[in-house]
């Protein structure tokens, strides 16, 4: 293993223990049983085209497919380009208008 692939493991192990922390932090509010969260943290090992090969963990839960697309949803929404002028984070809009728009 080289000084990388161990810094990898160890970053990824140290990140496992946060998204262990989140989930303590859900049931100290006893929240638990309505926590809905799809975390992936990883490290980009190498790039093809069309995509990245990563090391990652990934944590889900959702009840449902239906609740992991919602959290997915949400996710792609928060996505900011940097090129769409439509984004910038220190217009009221752009925070009005993130997630389902029926609710706006």
């Amino acid at each position: 293993m080289t000084g990388k692939e161990k810094r990898i493991t160890e970053f990824l192990l140290e990140a496992r223990i946060k998204i262990e922390e989140i989930i303590d932090l859900a049931e100290k509010y006893d929240l638990r049983d309505d926590l809905i969260s799809a975390i992936c943290v990883g490290v980009i090992k190498d790039q093809e085209e069309g995509y990245h090969k990563i090391d990652a963990i990934t944590s889900i839960f959702a009840d449902s497919k239906e609740e992991l697309e919602s959290v997915l949803f949400h996710l792609s929404q928060s996505y900011v380009d940097d090129e769409d002028e439509n984004n910038d984070m220190r217009d009221i809009d752009f925070w009005m208008n993130l997630g389902d728009d029926s609710i706006n």
